[in-house]
C-alpha cells in the first residue's frame, strides 16, 4: 500500500515536473504559430498589393490597345496575306524595293 501510494505521489510529482517544460514547449509553439500566422498575412498583404498593381497594368494597356484601334493605325497585311506581309518586310529590310507600296492606303 505504501509503495503504491508512494510510486502515486512521485507520479503526480513527476507529472507536475513533466508539466513545466511541456508547458514551455506548449508557449514556445504558440509563438511561432503566431509568428508565422503574422508571416502569412504579411505575404497575403503583399500578394494583394501586387495583383492590384498587375489589375492597374492591365486596364493601362486596356485603354492604350482602344486607344490605338480608335486611332486607325492599324496594320493591314497587303492583300490580307501574312505571306505577302513577311515578303514585304524581308523585301525591304534587304534593301530592295517594296513590292506593296500602296499598302498603307488600303488602311481604313
Amino acid at each position: 500500500g505504501a509503495v503504491g501510494a508512494g510510486g502515486g505521489a512521485g507520479g503526480g510529482g513527476g507529472g507536475g515536473a513533466g508539466g513545466g517544460p511541456e508547458t514551455e514547449a506548449l508557449k514556445t509553439g504558440k509563438v511561432e504559430l503566431a509568428e508565422a500566422l503574422g508571416l502569412v498575412d504579411e505575404v497575403r498583404l503583399q500578394s494583394r498589393k501586387e495583383l492590384r498593381e498587375l489589375q492597374a497594368r492591365v486596364e493601362a494597356a486596356h485603354l492604350e490597345n482602344e486607344a490605338l484601334r480608335r486611332s486607325g493605325e492599324a496594320y493591314v497585311a497587303p492583300q490580307g496575306s501574312i505571306v505577302k506581309s513577311f515578303r514585304r518586310l524581308f523585301s525591304v529590310a534587304a534593301g530592295k524595293a517594296d513590292p506593296f507600296p500602296n499598302a498603307e492606303d488600303a488602311v481604313t
